[in-house]
């Protein structure tokens, strides 16, 4: 089904408002294949910053069916045609081990973190926000276009030992959460959180850190693209407003 004709004449507002509400009709199962295909074709593939670091942050909780699985070796390396690193973060006892190390090995940055469930990810937040910043070049001070500003930061981000607001860099990240049966609500929600933290510890602004989610189970649905404003607290508002959607 074709939402939006090329020769439609719309309103901005109201291609918003279609765009907002298209779902996209994956497979009848938690399918790591369809949302990479997803995240290839139309996240990074509409993505207009060529001068931006690209990451795929995956967190999954269940296995893909083998005969589905099989294309998961062709997305990931299209991801690494266009720069897009992907970081598979496998979740409880149902995550495929096999298919995560698959992700890992097509790229010598898709570096792996097995947890044992969603309440590992706080533990280990510092640690996969660590890595993240490795992977993302500083920008010089003199090439960055925003205004200096004096910004008054949280106790919690100074206690932080990682937080990307103390660097100058250029990047485009997806986070893609999964929203199966598996993973269930509660612990969807933990998922949910942690998104939220890494977000805190981000600088989220229009000429530096660019924002999308993603929930996948049976469907892939966007909750936020990359082309709605990238202000930190315009998205910790929209995270709020995410909801599990379950499915097998």
């Amino acid at each position: 089904h074709s939402y939006i004709e090329l020769k439609d004449r719309r309103r901005p507002s109201e291609i918003r408002r279609i765009t907002s509400s298209v779902k996209y009709a994956g497979s009848k199962v938690a399918s790591t294949s369809e949302v990479l295909k997803f995240t290839l074709f139309h996240v990074f593939g509409k993505a207009d910053r060529p001068e931006a670091s690209r990451i795929a942050l995956l967190l999954t909780a269940s296995e893909e069916p083998p005969p589905m699985a099989k294309t998961i070796i062709r997305y990931v390396q299209g991801l690494k045609k266009k720069k897009v690193i992907v970081i598979p973060v496998g979740l409880g006892p149902h995550a495929s081990l096999k298919q995560i190390r698959l992700i890992e090995k097509q790229a010598p940055e898709n570096k792996a973190f097995l947890l044992s469930g969603v309440n590992e990810l706080e533990q280990r937040r510092d640690e996969i926000l660590s890595y993240l910043c490795d992977l993302v070049p500083d920008i010089p001070v003199a090439t960055v276009p925003s205004p200096v500003v004096q910004v008054t930061v949280s106790p919690e981000l100074m206690a932080s030992p990682t937080s990307l607001h103390s660097r100058h860099m250029i990047l485009d990240v997806v986070f893609v959460l999964e929203g199966s049966d598996k993973i269930g609500e509660a612990n969807f929600n933990k998922s949910k959180e942690f998104m939220e933290q890494v977000i805190q510890r981000m600088d989220v602004s229009q000429h530096n850190i660019h924002i999308s989610i993603i929930q996948y189970s049976y469907a892939v649905t966007v909750e936020f693209s990359f082309n709605e404003t990238q202000s930190k607290r315009y998205i910790l508002e929209k995270v709020q407003q995410i909801r599990y959607r379950g499915g097998n």
